[in-house]
């Protein structure tokens, strides 16, 4: 996951260019990209959001900005990550 939703328009860019340094504004900017829905707990270390199918969906960008939200702002330590799925038939 290398990109954000492609929603985001330029403001919310310029909005984060400003916001560098201001932590406060950068966790706003941050809890923007989900809603109550995808909130999630603070993890502590790796956690598995999803597999490789979920990457560029809607809901595994909510989830990411939710899981990365929680852990800052209990100033822990989180590392979201996708699986990928592998076939357990073998030739």
């Amino acid at each position: 996951m290398n990109r954000l939703p492609p929603d985001l328009d330029e403001k919310y860019f310029s909005q984060f260019r400003a916001a560098v340094g201001q932590t406060e504004r950068m966790m706003e900017l941050l809890a923007s990209l989900f809603s109550g829905a995808a909130k999630t707990a603070a993890a502590t270390g790796a956690k598995r959001i999803g597999s490789e199918k979920d990457l560029m969906s809607q809901s595994a960008f909510e989830i990411a900005a939710s899981t990365y939200y929680n852990a800052f702002k209990q100033g822990k330590l989180a590392f979201p990550y996708f699986s990928i799925e592998r076939s357990t038939d073998r030739v």
